[in-house]
């Protein structure tokens, strides 16, 4: 059974949902996790997300709180701000890549000013994909159906 009972409220997994739907309603239950220190890009990514059928957000305001989240949560990708205070996207995808548990995890980083050096780092430390600011639903939407249909693929 796909879902289990609890009280009044049905609860189902992502997993359940990808394994006996098609992608469009697996995205809605798709768990991912949005990270940025300014509350004007979280909402602005938050709607981004919701207009394009992606239901199951997390958000953070830096790398700490967002590796807190990763190791609660069954979060299946994530979208980080490049620049931000205390710990950076950078350094973020770098502790992602270090975890045992969860070194595949796909992510985004996104910025409005990486040099070329910025860029390249985030390449070698494993960067799924980079969004470059400013950008449009579009662009977003291109990179995410690239990243859930490998995810889909690779779970088939």
């Amino acid at each position: 059974m796909l879902a289990e009972r609890t009280g009044m409220a049905q609860v189902v997994s992502y997993e359940d949902v990808t394994a006996a739907r098609p992608l469009p309603l697996a995205i809605a239950y798709m768990p991912i996790l949005i990270v940025d220190d300014y509350g004007s890009m979280l909402a602005t990514l938050r709607q981004m997300l919701r207009r394009l059928g992606f239901g199951n957000r997390f958000e953070a305001t830096d790398g700490r709180m967002a590796l807190k989240i990763i190791e609660q949560r069954r979060i299946e990708l994530v979208i980080s701000d490049l620049r931000m205070e205390d710990m950076d996207g950078l350094q973020l995808l770098r502790a992602v890549r270090a975890s045992p548990t969860r070194p595949s995890l796909p992510f985004i980083l996104i910025s409005g000013n990486a040099d070329r050096a910025t860029v390249t780092q985030a390449i070698e430390a494993g960067v799924t994909d980079f969004i470059a600011k400013p950008f449009t639903v579009e662009t977003l939407s291109s990179k995410l159906h690239k990243i859930v249909g490998a995810l889909v693929k690779e779970r088939l």
